[in-house]
């Protein structure tokens, strides 16, 4: 279960604020993220035909485009993880109406043809889109909205020839719309229609929750370039850096967790106090000699009192 610790109003940043992604044609960008190693961000864009993927330059200046020979419905998320590109595609598919496919593309370049791989996973019940995925550990994560909301994981090993299934790790909070993880990979940063919340991408409990100042700021969500700055990006490019996380409350800590109800708390046995070693030799001579001074004095006392009277 999450637990939501803080509300915080948004933070609008200077960096990056207003810049706007320029490509060939006019954007419609579903989701994006940054390539530190190469120094572009990757995005989606549904206007375009194929796999849609498009490389921006700091800039926002497009680059290129990706094309690779799969047949995509709706791609809802984008991720990048060592200089692999990743799309999720959640559309409905022709074969089943409950199964996407996540493709895997790793590009030489900005543009052209390439190969790719990708794997098969079936819809959990109640789940009817995705909307955002992340790679931890060498594991594939996608979060979900809608009645079945949550975020799932694919297996181990997930299998090209099967069709993959996920299981659910943990709640996500209602209305998931996008999301991204940072850089570092310990956190997980989530666009709800009115908040931005920070997840925990080991105990997967919320850290914070940022309150966005209308529902009209940008749905996207991205990283700088440096890794620094959660960025919300709107479907026609528009960015904005934005203050993802606030102070947890006071009392309240995150990362340790509660103590057990059925188990009391840890307490230490009070020591038992020591004698020092030349101490108890001391005592133990003197009890001696007092034993035997007490043994003779009743011998003399036995002898005195045992003689016969004149």
């Amino acid at each position: 279960m999450l637990v939501f610790l803080l509300l915080l109003p948004v933070s609008v940043a200077r960096a990056d604020d207003g810049l706007k992604f320029e490509g060939k044609t006019s954007l419609k960008l579903t989701s994006l993220a940054v390539d530190i190693g190469r120094g572009v961000y990757w995005a989606h864009d549904s206007s375009r035909q194929g796999s849609g993927l498009v490389a921006f330059d700091k800039q926002g200046k497009e680059l290129g485009a990706i094309s690779i020979a799969a047949r995509m419905n709706a791609v809802s998320a984008v991720a990048v993880s060592d200089r692999a590109v990743y799309l999720l595609d959640g559309g409905k598919t022709r074969w089943s109406r409950n199964q996407g496919a996540l493709y895997q593309v790793k590009p030489s370049g900005t543009s052209g043809k390439v190969k790719y791989r990708a794997w098969d996973f079936a819809f959990p019940r109640g789940v009817t889109e995705f909307s955002a995925m992340f790679i931890k550990d060498d594991r594939f994560y996608v979060v979900a909205g809608g009645s079945g909301g949550g975020i799932y994981r694919f297996p181990d090993q997930p299998s090209r020839r099967l069709v993959n299934q996920l299981t659910r790790v943990s709640d996500a909070p209602a209305g998931v719309r996008a999301g991204v993880m940072n850089t570092e990979g310990s956190e997980l940063y989530l666009r709800t229609p009115k908040a931005l919340v920070t997840v925990d991408t080991d105990t997967f409990k919320q850290v914070s929750v940022v309150d966005l100042p209308d529902k009209n700021f940008p749905v996207l969500l991205t990283q700088d370039l440096v890794g620094r700055d959660v960025i919300a990006v709107s479907k026609q490019g528009v960015m904005k850096a934005i203050e993802a996380k606030g102070e947890p409350q006071p009392g309240a800590s995150p990362t340790s967790p509660a103590p057990s109800k059925s188990a009391p708390p840890e307490t230490e046995e009070p020591r038992a106090t020591e004698v020092p070693k030349e101490t108890q030799q001391f005592g133990t001579t003197i009890a001696v000699a007092a034993a035997a001074l007490l043994a003779l004095l009743a011998g003399v006392a036995t002898l005195f009192l045992g003689q016969p009277r004149d």
